[in-house]
This record gives structure tokens, C-alpha cells and sequence, in this order.
């Protein structure tokens, strides 16, 4: 399992974007990451979000990769 720490202000920014930005895939992706910021096991998150694994395994090496920004390209 990748292993990440996030800040509280990534969180919160991952929280707003996933409730407010107005491209329906960046919230999901910022969906995925704030879900894993509150410690869901990997399983869950893709059951949630309705991703397979690799889709997940993808978003979270671009947000470690690029940050939050990296999610948004």
C-alpha cells in the first residue's frame, strides 16, 4: 500500500476541492485523496468511488509526484 502524509491544509484543500471544483474528474480525484488522508483503507476507497485499482493507484503517484497541483492538470 502507498504510504502518504498529508498537512491539514492539504486536507482542507483536498476537501474543498472535491466538494467545489467545477471539473467533475479533478473532484474525484481530490475525492480519492481526501479519503485517503482520513486513513480508508484502499479497498474501501475504490469501492466508494467507484475506481479500479490501478485508476487509484494512478491518482495517488500523481499527487506524489506533482501535489495537488500535479492532481489538476
Amino acid at each position: 500500500m502507498i504510504q502518504i502524509t498529508f498537512s491539514s491544509i492539504e486536507i482542507d484543500t483536498l476537501h474543498q476541492g472535491f466538494t467545489n471544483h467545477p471539473n467533475p474528474k479533478i473532484r474525484q480525484k481530490m475525492h480519492v485523496l481526501y479519503l485517503k488522508s482520513m486513513d480508508m483503507p484502499h479497498q474501501q476507497i475504490r469501492q466508494i468511488c467507484r475506481i479500479s485499482k490501478s485508476t487509484l493507484t494512478g491518482y495517488l503517484k500523481q499527487y506524489i509526484k506533482g501535489g495537488i497541483a500535479g492532481l489538476t492538470r
